[in-house]
């Protein structure tokens, strides 16, 4: 008996000394759960767009700030196609665990729901913040004919100008909206992606192409291509030389942002801790440095305020698609 009841005994401290884990307990980054804190592994980051791209250098000068202050890789994933739709589709569908979050942008979230033939709208989303605002730029190739803005309108009173963006996206939107203001016609012809729609304008089967900044500083050092037109109501810093629709007579400012989300379900913890995170790494001067130096800036937004913008370029868009 004495036996029996000292091996009781020694039971009862051997469980006493173990550890308490109290589930309200977390550590300095959100709780992952069974799995241990957030993150636990990488993160995919979701692009619409296509490798190589504007956004696709952007999400690459981010991730090593991610690294840092998350201690986990960020691996850039590009799901070009349907105007955005594929790649907004894809993270709207993923599981919201944190593990998965994407960049959504103008066109993904504010026109393309407008046409009444995605599964997501942008509630399917939590926003995290906007991070950049890139202005929309048209080129033409240096070696052509048409050396600025004047001479395109010049060739348009005459002939059809064949031009090349995403369909249906915001600079497809931008460029028509122009087109008529300008009395010219402009037809897309549609790629996907930046990278395309500059190499049909250097192979010469368009006029001009519709990109951002970022898409294009290597062609204008290298000589290739000329930025004759830029949809912002002032010259853009990196291209000072490239005049304004406003400066024009025409009423036309356009821009394109991107931005961080998850999908809808993701736990607030987790969203949280992406938030604080992000608004962190974009008030980084070295972060800051990164993005411009590869021809971007960096234009934080909040959650509430690019919500708000949401709201309000979603009524916008749906306007301008209403007059089309």
């Amino acid at each position: 008996m004495k036996r029996k009841a000292l091996l009781v005994a020694l039971s009862i401290i051997m469980i006493c000394s173990l550890p308490v884990f109290s589930a309200g307990n977390k550590e300095a980054t959100a709780s992952g759960g069974a799995s241990g804190p957030y993150p636990s592994k990488a993160v995919e980051c979701i692009m619409a767009a296509s490798a190589g791209g504007g956004t696709d250098l952007q999400v690459r000068a981010i991730a090593p700030f991610f690294s840092e202050k998350f201690g986990q890789e960020l691996v850039p994933i590009a799901a070009p196609g349907g105007s955005g739709t594929i790649g907004m589709t894809r993270l709207a569908d993923s599981k919201p665990d944190g593990y998965t979050i994407g960049v959504p942008y103008t066109g993904g979230v504010c026109i393309m729901p407008s046409y009444g033939q995605t599964s997501y709208d942008a509630d399917s989303f939590r926003y995290l913040c906007q991070y950049s605002n890139s202005p929309i730029v048209l080129v033409v190739n240096a070696k052509g004919n048409i050396k600025d803005v004047n001479d395109l309108i010049e060739y348009g009173k005459t002939e059809t100008i064949l031009y090349s963006c995403a369909a249906n996206g915001a600079i497809d939107l931008a460029i028509q909206a122009f087109a008529e203001k300008a009395g010219i016609e402009m037809i897309n012809v549609p790629v996907e992606g930046a990278t395309p729609a500059i190499t049909n304008v250097l192979g010469n089967h368009v006029i001009c192409a519709g990109v951002h900044p970022t898409n294009i500083y290597q062609y204008i050092e290298s000589g290739d291509l000329t930025p004759i037109l830029i949809f912002e109501a002032e010259r853009y810093p990196t291209l000072p030389d490239t005049p304004t629709a406003l400066e024009l007579g025409v009423d036309m400012v356009v821009s394109v942002w991107n931005g961080l989300a998850v999908p809808a379900g993701v736990p607030d913890d987790i969203y949280n801790a992406l938030v604080e995170g992000f608004a962190e790494i974009f008030q980084d001067p070295d972060c800051i440095a990164a993005i411009e130096k590869i021809g971007s800036t960096v234009d934080y937004l909040s959650p509430a305020d690019l919500e708000a913008k949401i709201e309000k370029e979603s009524a916008m868009f749906l306007e301008l698609l209403a007059n089309k």
